[in-house]
This record gives C-alpha cells, sequence and structure tokens, in this order.
C-alpha cells in the first residue's frame, strides 16, 4: 500500500518549473547513460532551459507533476501523436508516454501511479486511443510498475550488436 497518497498535488508542468523539473530529467539521465553508455552521452545538462519550454508551449504535450510543499517530486510527459494511416494501417490517435519520472525519496509514495493516471486521463480527453510507452529492459522495476498499471507488452524491439 503506498504510503502518503493523498498527501501530493498533481499538476501542470509551467515554464517556472524548469529548474526542478531539470533535477527529475537528470536523475533519469543518469539512471539511462549508467546502464546504456554506448547510447547516452555523460551530461550534467541532459534538458536545456530552452528545449523544456517549447515542451511546456507544444499543445501535443501532456506535462503533468507532482508536488508537495512546493517541492516536484515526480513528473510525466505524453505525447499527441496522430497517425494518418496507408493502405495497410488504420488512422488513429495515440498518446506517447515519453518520461515518468519519481525522485528515489518520494518512490512509493503513489505518485507514479498518479501521474500515469492523470497522463491517460488528460490523453483520452484529447482523443488518444491508445497510451504507449518504451521501457528499457535493464529497467525491471519500471517494467513491473507498468505491467501492474495494466500495460501490456505491445512490441518488442530487438537489438545486436557488430
Amino acid at each position: 500500500m503506498p504510503k502518503n497518497v493523498e498527501n501530493f498535488e498533481i499538476r501542470t508542468l509551467g515554464r517556472d518549473d524548469y529548474a526542478q523539473a531539470a533535477e527529475i530529467f537528470a536523475f533519469v539521465h543518469t539512471l539511462h547513460q549508467a546502464n546504456r553508455p554506448d547510447i547516452y552521452r555523460k551530461t550534467n545538462v541532459p534538458l536545456g532551459e530552452g528545449e523544456f519550454f517549447k515542451m511546456c508551449d507544444d499543445p501535443h504535450e501532456i506535462m503533468l507533476c507532482a508536488v508537495r510543499d512546493g517541492k516536484i517530486l515526480g513528473l510525466a510527459r505524453t505525447v499527441m501523436r496522430e497517425n494518418a494511416g496507408d493502405a495497410v494501417t488504420l488512422s488513429r490517435v495515440r498518446a506517447v508516454m515519453e518520461e515518468l519520472a519519481v525522485l528515489p525519496q518520494a518512490q512509493g509514495m503513489g505518485i507514479g501511479t498518479a501521474l500515469l493516471y492523470a497522463s491517460e486521463a488528460e490523453a483520452k480527453r484529447r482523443g488518444a486511443e491508445s497510451l504507449e510507452l518504451m521501457v528499457w529492459s535493464f529497467n525491471k522495476s519500471a517494467m513491473r510498475f507498468y505491467e501492474s498499471a495494466g500495460m501490456t507488452v505491445r512490441s518488442l524491439v530487438m537489438e545486436k550488436k557488430l
């Protein structure tokens, strides 16, 4: 059972949140860089202010955060994508979750679940037929989390280093 489930609020991320959001993006980047140094560069600033502002201003982005006492404890970023369809595929609207991260000291409080469900609700409100995301195979705890939230594997990306 999550602790302190009611002790935070979910709200939209805004431009004024850059410094705190950058801390969470850096946390995620460090995890990815440590596990996939063949893909991720070492950097202390994986998300610049300008890039963050573009995400905040983009009407296709759903940018949410969980806040307690003025401190952002977690965030979720989901992008609305429309596929036109072609001779073999149907047109559809989908939501692609690009980030969902909770600071280590705030994990187990229900923040990730609240951010996921709030993102799902907003994506559905905007017309999405599905919510999709990619999880690195090294991140077993994330896979368990998403499965417990009702997500299933749709496809697998396989790799062979050459």
